[in-house]
């Protein structure tokens, strides 16, 4: 299981579905030992990005981003920060802040790197 939580899901539950996917992290369990959300991987495109296994919400707006002509993760920032429906708003609980997608990702070249980890994430449904 990925943690991919949303503000609509009661904290009590979040809190221990974080708990369970931190401990099936932890020991390597599911899909885990093939995650690369931090391991800052190479994605040249879709055949890259099909290849890896990354956070679900991350995923998403990369597909969205290589299925629109984009042929490097180049824009990716600036193609994130022009529409707020693609970046969208996030809690960050270990900052007790809100912040967007583009906040909580580094792009260098074609390296993407998450800033935090996705389970201290709480997406903002629009």
């Amino acid at each position: 299981m990925y943690p991919s939580f949303y503000t609509t899901l009661p904290a009590n539950l979040r809190n221990r579905l974080q708990r369970i996917a931190l401990t099936a992290r932890n020991k390597g369990l599911g899909l885990w030992p093939s995650d690369a959300t931090n391991g800052n991987p190479l994605v040249r495109g879709l055949a890259d990005l099909e290849s890896i296994a990354i956070w679900p919400k991350l995923y998403r707006r990369l597909f969205a981003y290589f299925q629109s002509g984009k042929g490097s993760l180049t824009g990716f920032d600036r193609w994130l920060r022009a529409d707020p429906k693609r970046d969208d708003e996030l809690r960050i609980g270990s900052q007790a802040r809100v912040g967007r997608i583009h906040d909580v990702v580094t792009v260098n070249q074609n390296r993407i790197t998450m800033n935090f980890d996705p389970a201290d994430l709480v997406i903002v449904p629009r």
